[in-house]
């Protein structure tokens, strides 16, 4: 996956840039997602993107999180 993808919310236009080959569900751990909201959720997270790393086949966002109240 292209470093440019990292931290891009999970919608229709990041489905629609995937490049070919990618799963569009991540089923192959091309990517992973992370919800920071939801209705089961005591509170919500907060994210801040700090740095991306990057490996040998890899890359990874790192985040900055706090725990908020609930947003739904």
């Amino acid at each position: 996956m292209p470093k440019a993808l990292c931290g891009k919310w999970y919608n229709t236009e990041f489905i629609d840039n995937l490049p070919e080959g990618i799963d569009p569900c991540g089923e192959n751990g091309e990517f992973h997602t992370l919800v920071t909201s939801a209705s089961c959720f005591k509170g919500s997270l907060s994210i801040k993107a700090e740095q991306i790393e990057s490996g040998e086949r890899f890359h990874h966002l790192r985040y900055k999180a706090k725990i908020g109240e609930r947003t739904l």
